[in-house]
């Protein structure tokens, strides 16, 4: 099996006090990862390996937690509901329809 495992900016400490769906409005990043059901339940193959899906650009992959330390993170979201929601950091042009798959 292999799950969607998708990032926020929402702070590790602060998501269980709100709605899974308000945590998952706004999204910096999809991937995919392999998992395994043990006992009813899916974990993740450790290694970490994942299969980027969104972002596109490397760069943005690679440099998002600077980004987000500058005070830039917003530019890494988008409304995956939204049909017309996109990263402002990422290049349109090249990436519209990676991030239209997600949706």
């Amino acid at each position: 099996r292999v799950v969607i495992h998708f990032h926020t900016l929402v702070r590790w400490g602060d998501r269980g006090k709100l709605h899974p769906n308000s945590r998952a409005r706004k999204v910096t990043s999809v991937n995919v990862r392999h998992a395994k059901n043990i006992s009813g339940q899916f974990q993740q193959d450790g290694g970490g390996f994942s299969l980027g899906v969104v972002p596109v650009d490397g760069t943005l992959r690679s440099d998002w937690r600077r980004r987000f330390n500058r005070g830039l993170g917003g530019q890494l979201e988008w409304v995956w509901a939204d049909p017309k929601s996109f990263p402002a950091s990422e290049n349109r042009q090249r990436a519209a329809s990676s991030y239209q798959e997600v949706r």
